[in-house]
Protein backbone atom coordinates (compact mmCIF):
# COMPACT_ATOMS: atom_id res chain seq x y z
CA UNK A 1 0.00 0.00 0.00
CA UNK A 2 1.32 3.47 -0.93
CA UNK A 3 2.29 5.72 1.96
CA UNK A 4 0.92 9.17 2.61
CA UNK A 5 3.56 11.87 2.95
CA UNK A 6 6.58 12.42 0.69
CA UNK A 7 6.28 11.88 -3.04
CA UNK A 8 8.94 10.71 -5.49
CA UNK A 9 8.58 14.00 -7.37
CA UNK A 10 9.29 16.17 -4.30
CA UNK A 11 12.19 14.00 -3.14
CA UNK A 12 13.63 14.15 -6.63
CA UNK A 13 13.39 17.96 -6.72
CA UNK A 14 15.10 18.22 -3.33
CA UNK A 15 17.93 15.99 -4.50
CA UNK A 16 18.57 18.06 -7.63
CA UNK A 17 18.59 21.25 -5.53
CA UNK A 18 21.22 19.75 -3.19
CA UNK A 19 23.25 18.00 -5.89
CA UNK A 20 23.13 20.00 -9.15
CA UNK A 21 23.81 18.12 -12.39
CA UNK A 22 27.23 18.81 -13.92
CA UNK A 23 27.11 16.64 -17.03
CA UNK A 24 25.34 13.94 -19.01
CA UNK A 25 25.89 10.86 -21.13
CA UNK A 26 23.64 9.75 -23.98
CA UNK A 27 23.28 6.00 -24.52
CA UNK A 28 21.22 3.96 -26.99
CA UNK A 29 20.32 0.31 -26.30
CA UNK A 30 18.83 -1.02 -29.53
CA UNK A 31 15.65 1.05 -30.00
CA UNK A 32 15.75 2.65 -26.52
CA UNK A 33 17.69 5.94 -26.17
CA UNK A 34 18.36 7.15 -22.62
CA UNK A 35 20.04 10.22 -21.14
CA UNK A 36 22.00 9.76 -17.91
CA UNK A 37 22.70 12.90 -15.86
CA UNK A 38 24.89 13.18 -12.78
CA UNK A 39 26.55 15.52 -10.29
CA UNK A 40 29.72 13.40 -10.50
CA UNK A 41 32.10 13.71 -13.49
CA UNK A 42 33.85 10.52 -12.31
CA UNK A 43 30.61 8.55 -12.48
CA UNK A 44 29.83 9.89 -15.96
CA UNK A 45 33.31 9.00 -17.20
CA UNK A 46 32.97 5.47 -15.79
CA UNK A 47 29.53 4.99 -17.35
CA UNK A 48 30.72 6.32 -20.71
CA UNK A 49 33.59 3.85 -20.62
CA UNK A 50 31.36 0.92 -19.65
CA UNK A 51 28.72 1.72 -22.26
CA UNK A 52 31.25 2.71 -24.91
CA UNK A 53 29.65 0.46 -27.51
CA UNK A 54 26.26 2.13 -26.97
CA UNK A 55 27.23 5.81 -26.94
CA UNK A 56 25.25 8.52 -28.70
CA UNK A 57 21.62 8.92 -29.70
CA UNK A 58 19.71 10.75 -32.39
CA UNK A 59 16.47 12.43 -31.49
CA UNK A 60 14.81 12.79 -28.13
CA UNK A 61 15.72 10.44 -25.25
CA UNK A 62 12.88 8.16 -24.16
CA UNK A 63 14.05 8.18 -20.54
CA UNK A 64 16.12 10.34 -18.18
CA UNK A 65 18.02 8.72 -15.33
CA UNK A 66 19.87 10.69 -12.65
CA UNK A 67 22.88 9.24 -10.87
CA UNK A 68 23.51 11.24 -7.71
CA UNK A 69 26.61 10.94 -5.58
CA UNK A 70 25.04 11.91 -2.26
CA UNK A 71 22.51 10.74 0.31
CA UNK A 72 18.74 10.46 0.65
CA UNK A 73 16.86 11.15 3.88
CA UNK A 74 14.42 8.26 4.36
CA UNK A 75 13.64 8.60 8.09
CA UNK A 76 9.98 9.35 7.37
CA UNK A 77 9.53 6.22 5.27
CA UNK A 78 8.66 2.66 6.27
CA UNK A 79 10.53 0.04 4.28
CA UNK A 80 9.43 -3.54 3.67
CA UNK A 81 11.79 -6.40 2.91
CA UNK A 82 11.58 -8.15 -0.45
CA UNK A 83 11.49 -11.92 0.15
CA UNK A 84 14.63 -13.78 -1.00
CA UNK A 85 14.51 -15.62 -4.31
CA UNK A 86 13.54 -19.32 -4.17
CA UNK A 87 16.39 -21.39 -2.75
CA UNK A 88 18.12 -18.39 -1.19
CA UNK A 89 18.02 -16.93 2.33
CA UNK A 90 19.70 -13.52 2.04
CA UNK A 91 17.56 -10.38 2.02
CA UNK A 92 18.97 -8.00 -0.60
CA UNK A 93 16.34 -5.28 -0.98
CA UNK A 94 13.85 -3.26 0.99
CA UNK A 95 11.26 -0.97 -0.58
CA UNK A 96 8.84 1.81 0.27
CA UNK A 97 5.83 2.47 -1.98
CA UNK A 98 4.80 6.11 -2.26
CA UNK A 99 1.76 7.57 -3.99
CA UNK A 100 3.71 8.21 -7.20
CA UNK A 101 6.33 5.47 -7.22
CA UNK A 102 8.72 3.30 -5.24
CA UNK A 103 12.03 3.69 -3.44
CA UNK A 104 14.28 0.62 -3.32
CA UNK A 105 17.12 0.31 -0.82
CA UNK A 106 20.07 -2.03 -1.25
CA UNK A 107 20.38 -3.43 2.26
CA UNK A 108 24.09 -4.19 2.11
CA UNK A 109 25.33 -0.96 0.52
CA UNK A 110 22.72 1.64 1.44
CA UNK A 111 22.18 2.69 -2.18
CA UNK A 112 18.67 4.06 -2.90
CA UNK A 113 16.80 3.98 -6.19
CA UNK A 114 13.82 6.21 -6.99
CA UNK A 115 11.34 4.74 -9.46
CA UNK A 116 8.52 7.06 -10.49
CA UNK A 117 6.41 7.48 -13.57
CA UNK A 118 8.73 10.27 -14.80
CA UNK A 119 11.63 10.40 -12.34
CA UNK A 120 14.36 7.77 -12.00
CA UNK A 121 17.41 8.22 -9.81
CA UNK A 122 20.21 6.22 -8.18
CA UNK A 123 21.41 7.89 -4.99
CA UNK A 124 24.32 7.01 -2.73
CA UNK A 125 28.05 6.20 -3.00
CA UNK A 126 27.70 5.73 -6.75
CA UNK A 127 31.42 5.96 -7.54
CA UNK A 128 32.08 2.93 -5.37
CA UNK A 129 28.92 1.05 -6.40
CA UNK A 130 29.06 1.48 -10.14
CA UNK A 131 27.82 -2.05 -10.86
CA UNK A 132 24.60 -1.28 -8.97
CA UNK A 133 24.17 1.92 -10.98
CA UNK A 134 24.66 -0.06 -14.21
CA UNK A 135 22.12 -2.65 -13.08
CA UNK A 136 19.62 0.13 -12.32
CA UNK A 137 20.05 1.70 -15.76
CA UNK A 138 19.58 -1.74 -17.30
CA UNK A 139 16.40 -2.38 -15.26
CA UNK A 140 14.83 0.68 -16.87
CA UNK A 141 15.59 -0.80 -20.30
CA UNK A 142 14.14 -4.15 -19.21
CA UNK A 143 11.06 -2.44 -17.77
CA UNK A 144 10.38 -0.65 -21.04
CA UNK A 145 10.29 -3.90 -22.98
CA UNK A 146 8.26 -5.70 -20.33
CA UNK A 147 5.64 -2.98 -20.71
CA UNK A 148 5.59 -3.73 -24.42
CA UNK A 149 4.81 -7.37 -23.64
CA UNK A 150 8.26 -9.01 -23.81
CA UNK A 151 9.11 -12.13 -21.80
CA UNK A 152 11.99 -11.84 -19.32
CA UNK A 153 14.18 -14.95 -19.36
CA UNK A 154 17.05 -16.24 -17.24
CA UNK A 155 19.33 -16.92 -20.19
CA UNK A 156 22.38 -16.00 -22.25
CA UNK A 157 22.24 -15.23 -25.96
CA UNK A 158 24.44 -15.27 -29.07
CA UNK A 159 23.82 -14.46 -32.74
CA UNK A 160 25.36 -15.24 -36.12
CA UNK A 161 24.33 -13.90 -39.54
CA UNK A 162 20.88 -12.85 -38.38
CA UNK A 163 20.10 -16.02 -36.43
CA UNK A 164 19.90 -15.98 -32.64
CA UNK A 165 20.34 -18.67 -30.02
CA UNK A 166 19.13 -18.40 -26.42
CA UNK A 167 20.91 -20.58 -23.82
CA UNK A 168 19.08 -21.23 -20.56
CA UNK A 169 19.63 -23.36 -17.48
CA UNK A 170 20.02 -23.13 -13.70
CA UNK A 171 22.73 -20.88 -12.25
CA UNK A 172 26.15 -22.50 -12.59
CA UNK A 173 25.07 -24.75 -15.48
CA UNK A 174 27.46 -23.07 -17.94
CA UNK A 175 25.32 -20.66 -20.00
CA UNK A 176 28.00 -17.96 -20.12
CA UNK A 177 30.81 -20.46 -20.61
CA UNK A 178 29.05 -22.04 -23.59
CA UNK A 179 28.26 -18.63 -25.09
CA UNK A 180 31.91 -17.56 -24.84
CA UNK A 181 33.08 -20.85 -26.40
CA UNK A 182 30.72 -20.19 -29.30
CA UNK A 183 32.25 -16.73 -29.72
CA UNK A 184 35.64 -18.29 -30.49
CA UNK A 185 33.98 -19.53 -33.70
CA UNK A 186 32.88 -16.07 -34.86
CA UNK A 187 29.49 -15.93 -33.15
CA UNK A 188 28.56 -12.55 -31.61
CA UNK A 189 27.45 -11.86 -28.05
CA UNK A 190 23.92 -10.72 -27.20
CA UNK A 191 23.51 -11.12 -23.44
CA UNK A 192 24.94 -12.87 -20.42
CA UNK A 193 22.18 -13.60 -17.92
CA UNK A 194 18.96 -11.92 -19.05
CA UNK A 195 17.13 -12.18 -22.36
CA UNK A 196 13.94 -10.43 -23.43
CA UNK A 197 11.85 -12.28 -26.03
CA UNK A 198 9.02 -10.71 -28.00
CA UNK A 199 7.09 -11.70 -31.11
CA UNK A 200 6.08 -10.05 -34.35
CA UNK A 201 4.61 -11.09 -37.69
CA UNK A 202 7.85 -12.73 -38.85
CA UNK A 203 8.68 -14.69 -35.69
CA UNK A 204 10.47 -14.14 -32.41
CA UNK A 205 13.13 -11.61 -31.50
CA UNK A 206 15.51 -11.59 -28.56
CA UNK A 207 17.03 -8.56 -26.90
CA UNK A 208 19.98 -8.68 -24.57
CA UNK A 209 20.84 -6.59 -21.55
CA UNK A 210 23.84 -4.27 -22.04
CA UNK A 211 26.08 -5.84 -19.41
CA UNK A 212 29.37 -7.61 -19.92
CA UNK A 213 29.81 -11.21 -18.74
CA UNK A 214 31.35 -11.72 -15.30
CA UNK A 215 33.04 -15.09 -15.16
CA UNK A 216 35.12 -17.26 -12.86
CA UNK A 217 38.71 -18.47 -13.45
CA UNK A 218 37.65 -21.95 -14.61
CA UNK A 219 35.86 -20.43 -17.61
CA UNK A 220 38.87 -18.26 -18.48
CA UNK A 221 41.47 -21.01 -18.18
CA UNK A 222 39.58 -23.35 -20.51
CA UNK A 223 39.00 -20.83 -23.30
CA UNK A 224 42.08 -19.79 -25.35
CA UNK A 225 40.50 -16.46 -26.29
CA UNK A 226 40.11 -15.55 -22.63
CA UNK A 227 43.47 -16.65 -21.20
CA UNK A 228 44.98 -13.24 -21.89
CA UNK A 229 42.77 -11.90 -19.09
CA UNK A 230 45.01 -13.73 -16.59
CA UNK A 231 48.64 -13.07 -15.66
CA UNK A 232 51.20 -15.85 -16.18
CA UNK A 233 51.31 -16.37 -12.42
CA UNK A 234 47.53 -16.74 -12.28
CA UNK A 235 47.56 -19.27 -15.12
CA UNK A 236 50.24 -21.31 -13.35
CA UNK A 237 48.50 -21.21 -9.96
CA UNK A 238 45.07 -21.99 -11.35
CA UNK A 239 46.36 -24.82 -13.56
CA UNK A 240 47.69 -26.58 -10.46
CA UNK A 241 44.27 -26.75 -8.81
CA UNK A 242 42.22 -29.97 -8.86
CA UNK A 243 39.49 -29.65 -11.49
CA UNK A 244 36.68 -29.63 -8.92
CA UNK A 245 38.34 -26.85 -6.90
CA UNK A 246 38.95 -24.80 -10.05
CA UNK A 247 35.28 -24.89 -11.09
CA UNK A 248 34.11 -24.03 -7.58
CA UNK A 249 36.45 -21.03 -7.29
CA UNK A 250 34.45 -17.78 -7.14
CA UNK A 251 36.57 -14.85 -8.39
CA UNK A 252 34.80 -12.65 -10.91
CA UNK A 253 36.39 -11.12 -14.01
CA UNK A 254 34.63 -8.81 -16.50
CA UNK A 255 34.92 -9.91 -20.12
CA UNK A 256 35.26 -6.76 -22.25
CA UNK A 257 33.83 -8.17 -25.47
CA UNK A 258 35.42 -5.63 -27.82
CA UNK A 259 38.88 -6.04 -26.26
CA UNK A 260 38.83 -9.86 -26.18
CA UNK A 261 36.97 -10.71 -29.40
CA UNK A 262 37.23 -7.53 -31.48
CA UNK A 263 34.91 -4.66 -32.46
CA UNK A 264 31.21 -5.04 -33.23
CA UNK A 265 30.88 -8.40 -31.47
CA UNK A 266 28.31 -7.13 -28.94
CA UNK A 267 24.99 -7.23 -30.80
CA UNK A 268 22.21 -6.44 -28.35
CA UNK A 269 19.31 -7.71 -30.48
CA UNK A 270 18.69 -10.49 -32.98
CA UNK A 271 15.94 -12.62 -34.52
CA UNK A 272 15.52 -15.73 -32.37
CA UNK A 273 15.98 -19.06 -34.13
CA UNK A 274 16.21 -21.56 -31.27
CA UNK A 275 16.32 -22.03 -27.50
CA UNK A 276 18.71 -24.52 -25.87
CA UNK A 277 17.97 -25.68 -22.32
CA UNK A 278 21.13 -26.83 -20.52
CA UNK A 279 20.28 -29.89 -18.47
CA UNK A 280 23.58 -31.70 -18.06
CA UNK A 281 25.75 -32.98 -15.22
CA UNK A 282 29.51 -33.41 -14.86
CA UNK A 283 30.09 -37.02 -15.91
CA UNK A 284 31.82 -39.00 -18.67
CA UNK A 285 28.54 -39.18 -20.64
CA UNK A 286 28.53 -37.67 -24.14
CA UNK A 287 26.70 -34.36 -24.55
CA UNK A 288 23.60 -34.65 -26.72
CA UNK A 289 21.06 -32.25 -28.16
CA UNK A 290 17.44 -33.30 -28.65
CA UNK A 291 14.32 -31.36 -29.71
CA UNK A 292 11.60 -30.87 -27.10
CA UNK A 293 8.40 -28.91 -26.45
CA UNK A 294 8.81 -26.82 -23.33
CA UNK A 295 5.17 -27.16 -22.33
CA UNK A 296 5.70 -30.95 -22.19
CA UNK A 297 8.54 -30.68 -19.66
CA UNK A 298 7.24 -29.06 -16.44
CA UNK A 299 10.72 -29.05 -14.88
CA UNK A 300 12.49 -27.04 -17.60
CA UNK A 301 10.17 -24.15 -18.37
CA UNK A 302 10.34 -22.57 -14.87
CA UNK A 303 14.14 -22.50 -15.24
CA UNK A 304 13.79 -20.16 -18.21
CA UNK A 305 11.26 -17.82 -16.57
CA UNK A 306 12.63 -14.78 -14.74
CA UNK A 307 9.95 -13.06 -12.71
CA UNK A 308 10.27 -9.24 -12.57
CA UNK A 309 11.51 -8.20 -9.13
CA UNK A 310 11.36 -5.24 -6.81
CA UNK A 311 12.65 -2.81 -9.47
CA UNK A 312 9.56 -3.43 -11.64
CA UNK A 313 6.68 -2.48 -9.33
CA UNK A 314 3.95 -2.32 -11.97
CA UNK A 315 4.66 -5.41 -14.09
CA UNK A 316 2.10 -8.27 -13.87
CA UNK A 317 1.78 -8.40 -10.12
CA UNK A 318 -1.56 -10.22 -10.39
CA UNK A 319 -0.36 -13.03 -12.67
CA UNK A 320 -0.53 -16.53 -11.20
CA UNK A 321 2.37 -18.97 -11.76
CA UNK A 322 0.14 -21.14 -13.96
CA UNK A 323 -0.80 -18.18 -16.19
CA UNK A 324 2.83 -17.10 -16.37
CA UNK A 325 3.93 -20.56 -17.50
CA UNK A 326 1.20 -20.70 -20.13
CA UNK A 327 2.14 -17.24 -21.44
CA UNK A 328 5.79 -18.27 -21.89
CA UNK A 329 4.85 -21.65 -23.40
CA UNK A 330 2.50 -20.05 -25.93
CA UNK A 331 5.23 -17.70 -27.22
CA UNK A 332 7.98 -20.33 -27.26
CA UNK A 333 5.76 -22.74 -29.20
CA UNK A 334 6.73 -20.56 -32.17
CA UNK A 335 10.40 -21.42 -31.72
CA UNK A 336 12.57 -24.55 -31.96
CA UNK A 337 13.57 -25.70 -28.47
CA UNK A 338 16.23 -28.27 -27.56
CA UNK A 339 17.47 -29.98 -24.42
CA UNK A 340 21.27 -30.24 -24.03
CA UNK A 341 22.02 -33.13 -21.71
CA UNK A 342 24.86 -35.52 -20.97
CA UNK A 343 28.16 -34.94 -19.21
CA UNK A 344 28.84 -31.25 -19.73
CA UNK A 345 31.44 -31.62 -22.48
CA UNK A 346 31.60 -28.21 -24.16
CA UNK A 347 33.31 -29.30 -27.42
CA UNK A 348 30.40 -31.37 -28.84
CA UNK A 349 27.92 -28.89 -27.35
CA UNK A 350 29.57 -26.06 -29.29
CA UNK A 351 29.39 -28.08 -32.51
CA UNK A 352 25.71 -28.86 -31.99
CA UNK A 353 24.84 -25.23 -31.23
CA UNK A 354 26.76 -23.98 -34.27
CA UNK A 355 24.63 -26.29 -36.44
CA UNK A 356 21.52 -24.59 -35.06
CA UNK A 357 22.88 -21.24 -36.21
CA UNK A 358 23.61 -22.32 -39.78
Amino acid sequence: MAEAGPRIASLFSELLARYPVVGLSDIAFDSWPVRVESNSPEVLDSLSSYYRQFQGISGKPEAHIHVIEGSLDTEMLSFHFEPPEPGKTKFKHAFADLSDGRIVRKIETGMHFLIGSRFFAAVGPCRNRLSQVINFINTRYIDEHLRRGALLCHASGVTWKGRGLTLSGPSGMGKSTLALHLMTHGVSFVSNDRILIDENDTGLRMRGVPKYPRINPGTILNNPNLRGMLSRREVTDLSSLPLGDLWRLERKYDVWIDEVFGPDRFQIASPLSAVVMLNWKRSPAQSRLEPIRLRDDPALLPVLIKTPGVFHPDIRRDETPAKQIERYAAVLDRCRVYRLSGGGDFAPAVGACLELLT
